[in-house]
């Protein structure tokens, strides 16, 4: 085959482009049907014609592997993660954020080998297995329902067995520490927290009303007596925290370490001198800690009086 006809199959042009290319006539380039015609000049030039779209052709395929290279190093690759994946790596951040942790401290504490299985799976760069998952969980002490499925709260672990307060004296070997907490504002629930030897936190499932706009029937008025005789026994084991009312909500939401929360606390003077029935500080308050210490005083009284009888 005559290397002008090789240079116009490689470049896919006809010999009237070609001849454009090289400024020639049509007519000359028709001539060189006899490859003898050929000059020495347009000899050279064809071949460095046919040298340049070979280099190129490599040139560009080489280009291409080098973006898909980058394109995998640098984890650009989030179009073609799961959604799924993607919402599994948001929850696992939030986690890493409670913790504190990074990519580095997170994988050290689930004593992983190294960093780089865990880096991959945040970075989307490979799927983690239920082995993986579990562990995870394990090291977090998580709900496996929340990472799996983003169902309920991470911190949505549930061991206080209690129904009763005298119940829960009874259980309370069980726990490391336990909080009475209500909030700054007192316009929701104080409640009863509990921290197990893992370190996780519970919350009893009675709630009490001591604040501003509570109703307190016959129910309210018994559980508060219980509360007082809760605390009166147990009182060198328990905590009694004030927490700002953003701190109280996200401390209830599950959605949150509790530690966090609690470890900057402020001690609730307020609660101090209710259990203590102590109406000198009165005025400090508001005029539902006079009502609840009426409610307490009261029933002590009929307990005793019932106790005597």
């Amino acid at each position: 085959m005559s290397i002008y006809k090789k240079v116009c199959d490689a470049l896919g042009i006809s010999r009237k482009e070609l001849a454009d290319k090289l400024g020639i006539s049509k007519a000359t380039i028709d001539s060189w049907s006899d490859s003898s015609r050929i000059s020495n000049t347009a000899q050279v030039a064809l071949e460095l014609m046919i040298e340049n779209h070979s280099l190129s052709n490599i040139v560009g395929k080489i280009q291409e592997a080098q973006k898909a290279f980058n394109e995998y190093n640098t984890g650009n690759i989030l179009q073609s993660a799961s959604d799924d994946h993607k919402k599994l790596v948001e929850r696992m951040k939030h986690i890493l954020s409670e913790f504190k942790l990074t990519t580095i401290t997170a994988a050290k504490k689930m004593n992983e080998l190294g960093f780089e299985r865990l880096d991959k799976i945040m970075t989307f760069k490979k799927y983690p297995d239920f082995e993986f998952l579990e562990k995870f969980i394990s090291t977090f002490q998580i709900l496996d329902v929340w990472l799996l499925e983003g169902k309920f709260a991470p911190f949505d672990i549930k061991f206080i067995q209690s129904h009763s307060l005298k119940q829960l004296t009874d259980e309370i070997n069980e726990f490391l520490k336990i909080y009475i907490v209500h909030s700054s504002d007192n316009e929701t629930y104080t409640k009863i927290v509990a921290m197990n030897k893992k370190g996780q936190y519970d919350f009893y499932d009675n709630d009490f009303c001591i604040g501003k706009n509570f109703i307190m029937s016959g129910i309210e008025c018994g559980d508060l007596l219980s509360l007082y005789d809760f605390y009166k026994a147990n009182k060198y084991r328990i905590e009694l925290v004030q927490l700002e009312r953003e701190e109280y909500d996200k401390l209830f939401s599950r959605d949150y370490y509790a530690a966090n929360i609690l470890k900057y606390h402020k001690h609730s003077y307020m609660l101090d001198d209710l259990f203590d029935l102590n109406t000198d500080n009165s005025s400090k308050y508001e005029d539902f800690y006079q009502e609840c210490i009426d409610i307490i005083k009261y029933q002590l009284e009929i307990r005793k009086k019932n106790k005597n009888n």
